[in-house]
């Protein structure tokens, strides 16, 4: 069997298509619910935003499984190619390694020295060095990259799926202020008072005081991803949003694969639904 790259290139289109789901299924999601948003008026003409609450559609964390297992799976194809390609026969141990650590560390499962170059026997030195040099504790925003790539991909195929939630991101003012519309430096200053972040039921957005009895807010959202780290040995969470995310992801794997003199073989087809 020849070698080539068509199948982990394969296996990242198709992670792009569930992405393409996951953005359709989030605008449909928007689209029906488009009263998120609860404003309280008081009689001093002051106004309060808070998030209605709805929950979203699990769909939504099963479509950023498919893309995050079908990106870690096309790493793990390279590998296989790879042994191939040096003229050795692959076996059920090969698999692309990301480790933190170079070297074992106490209270650290793993180190790329002792676990990782297990996994890529019968790849030439040549692959190999290339495949230490993307690995996380050398550093670099694409290595990085991988290093959540698996942190996320573990998270769904071993514990639960990854957690979605819709996030305030932005937010707009309308309408006028003393008899003019508003100007920039008000809009940023109104926005800087304001709340982005996950949000959960009666979360409040925005407060106006009776000043501002003409103006009106309209908040930006998104689903955003849950990507829970760990540091001095401690779950930190990041909500993040989930689309760009997984997009930065999807061209981190592609830049990988590119690294490697083999075959393309490009897909003839164009994935666009699941």
């Amino acid at each position: 069997m020849d070698a080539s790259l068509r199948e982990p290139i394969e296996k990242v289109e198709w992670a792009k298509a569930h992405l393409n789901s996951f953005r359709e299924a989030s605008k449909v999601f928007f689209e029906a619910h488009p009263d998120l948003v609860n404003r309280e008026c008081k009689s001093d003409g002051s106004k309060t935003y808070s998030f209605r609450g709805v929950s979203l559609p699990i769909r939504l964390s099963l479509r950023i499984g498919d893309v995050i297992s079908n990106l870690r799976s096309s790493l793990d194809y390279l590998v296989w190619q790879l042994v191939l390609a040096n003229g050795e026969t692959p076996s059920g141990r090969n698999e692309f390694p990301i480790y933190e650590n170079e070297l074992s560390v106490i209270g650290k499962r793993g180190c790329y020295r002792k676990d990782g170059l297990r996994k890529l026997r019968g790849v030439s030195p040549t692959n190999q060095t290339i495949i230490e040099r993307l690995q996380p504790y050398n550093g670099g925003k694409a290595n990085l990259f991988l290093a959540s790539l698996n942190t996320l991909r573990n998270e769904d195929i071993h514990r639960s799926l990854t957690l979605t939630v819709v996030k305030s991101t932005g937010s707009a003012f309308v309408g006028t202020y003393k008899g003019e519309s508003i100007s920039d430096v008000l809009g940023r200053e109104l926005a800087s008072k304001c709340y982005y972040g996950p949000l959960e039921y009666k979360t409040v957005l925005c407060t106006l005081s009776g000043e501002y009895m003409d103006v009106n807010f309209v908040p930006v959202f998104s689903i955003s991803l849950r990507y829970r780290d760990m540091r001095d040995g401690k779950p930190v969470d990041s909500w993040l949003p989930a689309t760009s995310f997984l997009y930065d992801h999807i061209a981190t794997v592609e830049k990988v694969i590119q690294l490697f003199s083999l075959p393309s073989l490009y897909p003839t087809n164009s994935y666009t639904e699941t």
